[in-house]
């Protein structure tokens, strides 16, 4: 074969063997290229990584990280708005920052007496380990002193920023809550919807009651509330059968009086305890016929109270 026919043939076969390369290369060219959508993270492939992604990925991690992440931005941003306020003042008086701090904070900051230092001293000592009285009490005047200085600052911070103008403009996060069909009061129009996950055997979610009714009496139709069940069964042994019974209550149309009397009666949780409750309410319980149902919500059908063998 003539010299040119093999230089010719391996030439060909070169090309051929490059271009799946040459492809993938242009296609991450072009993917590379294109422009990220509004809220993108990341792209792979073109393909966007979202925020929403994230949420998804992470869980419940993702949005404590979140919740912290705006916490740290309010801490931050209140400082900022402090400090904005306090260097407007000082222009207006046509001193600087700290002239006007010592104007007006410092000057005005009630002494730490040796004898509140000595009281302070004689209800603390264990804290102060090693050190000797007059150490301690050192500290406690600088302590005390500081403490004084940091609080009247905010006070007129706080009287700076009443006379000014001041608009917060930080999106708080937040967490789209489908009511679907969870039991709620109030019309589906209401301007403002309250979802509570709440334990009926939880002795915080029961003081939530007398707040929500303070806030239905308040506001009437302008609110709905809607009421999700979150039983705590690793602490809460009864909570997953009183969730059950208030379900079974939801058939009969009578969920929120017996929401009422669970929340009145926390230490009366137990199955049989959860039967006479539902009789004294006036509600026509029977023994479920699977004892393997899970704690739930129905929503059609004869209702059907939790029995002793039931599975939470």
């Amino acid at each position: 074969m003539r010299l040119d026919r093999k230089v010719s043939l391996l030439l060909a076969a070169g090309a051929l063997l490059a271009s799946p390369t040459l492809a993938t290369d242009k296609a991450k060219a072009a993917a590379a290229a294109a422009p990220a959508p509004a809220g993108a993270v990341a792209m792979v492939d073109g393909q966007p990584i979202t925020d929403e992604d994230l949420a998804r990925a992470g869980g419940s991690r993702y949005m404590q990280f979140k919740s912290q992440e705006y916490a740290a931005k309010r801490d931050f941003m209140e400082g900022a708005i402090g400090q904005k306020l306090l260097e407007n003042e000082a222009k207006k008086r046509g001193v600087t920052v700290e002239e006007l701090k010592k104007q007006e904070v410092e000057a005005k900051v009630e002494a730490v007496t040796d004898v509140q230092a000595k009281e302070f001293y004689d209800a603390n000592q264990q804290r102060f380990g090693q050190l000797t009285e007059p150490e301690a009490l050192d500290q406690i005047h600088k302590g005390l002193t500081q403490q004084r200085m940091q609080r009247k600052l905010n006070e007129y911070v706080g009287q700076l920023r009443a006379n000014a103008s001041v608009k917060v403009l930080l999106d708080p996060y937040r967490i789209d809550v489908a009511a679907g069909d969870d039991l709620a009061k109030g019309p589906a129009t209401a301007p403002v919807t309250l979802v509570e996950f709440s334990d009926f055997q939880c002795p915080y979610c029961a003081r939530v009651g007398p707040a929500l009714k303070r806030v239905e009496d308040t506001y009437g139709d302008k609110v709905r509330i809607v009421y999700k069940d979150f039983p705590l069964v690793q602490i809460h042994q009864n909570a997953a059968k009183a969730a059950e019974a208030g379900s079974c209550a939801a058939e009969q149309g009578k969920f929120w009086p017996f929401h009422d009397k669970l929340f009145e009666n926390q230490a009366k949780l137990s199955v049989p305890e959860l039967k006479q409750l539902a009789k004294d309410s006036g509600l026509t319980p029977r023994r479920s016929t699977s004892a393997s149902t899970p704690a739930r919500r129905p929503r059609s059908g004869p209702p059907t109270w939790p029995t002793a063998s039931a599975t939470a």
